[in-house]
C-alpha cells in the first residue's frame, strides 16, 4: 500500500463543501463553525487559549485541504 494517497472529499471537512472555505472570517457560516467548535471544546473542559488556537489551526488546515482537493490538476490514478 505504500505510495498510495487516499482521495480527499471536501464535503468530509467540518464546513462541508470546499466553497465554504472561501468565505472570510466574518461570514456567518464561519462564525457558526467557530461557535460550534468552541462549544465542543467547552464541554471537554479545554482552556480558552487552547480552544482559540485549535479553532484557528483547524480552519487554516481545512481551508488548505479544500483548496488542494478542489484543483482539477491533482487527479489520482485509482487503478493502482
Amino acid at each position: 500500500m505504500y505510495g498510495q494517497i487516499s482521495p480527499l472529499d471536501p464535503s468530509s471537512l467540518g464546513l462541508g463543501g470546499a466553497d465554504y472555505y472561501s468565505y472570510n472570517e466574518s461570514h456567518p457560516r464561519i462564525q457558526a463553525y467557530k461557535t460550534y467548535m468552541s462549544t465542543i471544546a467547552t464541554l471537554l473542559n479545554v482552556t480558552e487559549t487552547e480552544t482559540e488556537s485549535f479553532i484557528r489551526n483547524t480552519i487554516a488546515l481545512e481551508r488548505r485541504l479544500a483548496q488542494v482537493s478542489s484543483h482539477n490538476s491533482l487527479a489520482y490514478d485509482d487503478s493502482v
